[in-house]
């Protein structure tokens, strides 16, 4: 209003005049309109840098060990952290630049409008009173104008911003229920796997027409080189991952058609690295159970043989781990993992090379924890070392995404298949009686 009011008044007092001041504003408006888009698309890829670099920089941290052994980090983070800053340089000189043009042509006009009009004013045709006014109008109008080119500039990285925002809000995900899914049941842990296909990207299948019946209560090592597939067969258990073709089936039912909380809610998982939190060792142990039961918390460390180490920590249960749980060993992350997924009660048993890293006694310790996970459940266990072989009921060995042989450990040894081959890769005299135990 205070804008149109002032428009109003100098076309008033003098109509070409005025014209001649006021058509400056056209050229700033299509100068902000042209520089916001520009200032937009800079603002985008300076925030993408931003995002790279404090990705890298997270990572960093997260790893800082390894990088303070190999060094690096530098090497790591600087030439992202150049090319934030480069990207920033470039938004600012664009800002810059809109700035510049602004005041240089509201500074010309007021100039030009001082020209004219004193020329006109000398010749009689306009009071010098008529012409204060007409230039005291038009700097006061051209303040505003300048105002809204700073905020054009601020809400082009605003929008930008939340640009990204929204898109991770409103981002759906791959895997999802389906709009007529039902609870998952209590599972007897009977799993089919019904010609199963996967793959990351569309050049290569990871997993190519797999079948396999387990049955309730069996434990399964799946065996092969290491991008084989088993991890990802393994993950598309609990739904990570949906399979390209094929079904995967639990007593019968596409594991599809369960809600995806319900059937999570029946899978443990024991990862190959324990993930642990920045809490107490009790809060670890209940991760995802629906209240804190400290009996049975307790029931569950001294079944995965962690009580024992748990109780001689200065806080016991209420012991904080530190973060990643670095200030525990590998074994005892181990064994509240275990503790973790027997708490969790499920029928269902995910287990990635439980015994990796861990020497003899935490090894042990970690077997007899085990023992009593996979009492009565279903089980699959990703094994690479022959050792972990010795509580499954059957191998399933797979190769390039096929699965190649099922059986007992003793009679795939005998086959002298593939399940042979990296058998015989692995024994030597400390691993020798592995072959004659399960012979036995």
């Amino acid at each position: 209003v205070y804008v149109v009011a002032m428009v109003a008044v100098l076309l008033w007092i003098d109509l070409r005049l005025a014209m001649a001041g006021l058509c400056t504003l056209v050229l700033v408006a299509v100068l902000i309109h042209s520089y916001s888009g520009q200032i937009q698309t800079l603002t985008r890829k300076r925030l993408k840098k931003e995002g790279e670099a404090a990705s890298v920089f997270h990572e960093t941290l997260g790893a800082i060990q390894e990088v303070q052994l190999f060094g690096g980090g530098d090497n790591l983070f600087d030439p992202l952290n150049a090319k934030s800053y480069r990207a920033d340089m470039k938004a600012l000189k664009a800002r810059a630049a809109l700035m510049r043009w602004v005041e240089t042509l509201t500074a010309f006009s007021v100039a030009a409008v001082l020209w004219f009009g004193a020329k006109r004013a000398m010749a009689g045709g306009l009071t010098t009173g008529d012409l204060v006014v007409v230039i005291t109008y038009l700097r006061a109008i051209y303040k505003p104008v300048r105002r809204i080119a700073r905020l054009t500039m601020q809400a082009s990285k605003a929008r930008i911003s939340a640009e990204r925002v929204v898109d991770v809000l409103s981002a759906e995900p791959e895997i999802r229920d389906a709009p007529d899914a039902i609870a998952a049941p209590r599972f007897q842990g009977g799993i089919a796997f019904q010609d199963v296909s996967f793959a990351y990207t569309r050049k290569r299948l990871v997993l190519e027409g797999l079948h396999l019946e387990v049955q309730p209560g069996e434990t399964i090592a799946l065996v092969g080189t290491s991008g084989a597939g088993k991890s990802t067969l393994m993950s598309m258990l609990p739904r990570l991952y949906d399979p390209a073709s094929g079904a995967i089936e639990v007593e019968g039912v596409d594991i599809r058609r369960y809600r995806l909380e319900s059937l999570r809610s029946r899978i443990a998982v024991a990862p190959q690295e324990a993930v642990l939190f920045s809490t107490t060792i009790a809060e670890n142990i209940a991760l995802g159970a629906a209240q804190r039961d400290d009996r049975a918390i307790r029931r569950a460390a001294e079944l995965a043989h962690a009580a024992e180490f748990i109780e001689q920590l200065p806080e016991g249960f209420d012991s904080p781990v530190g973060e990643r749980g670095l200030s525990l060993s590998g074994g005892q992350r181990q064994r509240i993992a275990i503790a973790r997924a027997i708490l969790r009660d499920a029928p269902i048993v995910l287990l990635d090379e439980p015994f990796r890293g861990l020497d003899a006694e935490s090894e042990e310790a970690v077997r007899l924890g085990l023992e009593a996970l996979l009492q009565d459940r279903t089980a699959f266990v990703i094994a690479h070392r022959l050792t972990t072989l010795l509580g499954a009921n059957r191998v399933a060995v797979l190769d390039e995404g096929r699965l190649v042989e099922v059986g007992t450990p003793a009679e795939l040894l005998g086959a002298g298949g593939r399940f042979r081959q990296l058998a015989e890769l692995q024994i030597d005299a400390r691993t020798a009686s592995f072959a004659a135990e399960v012979q036995a």
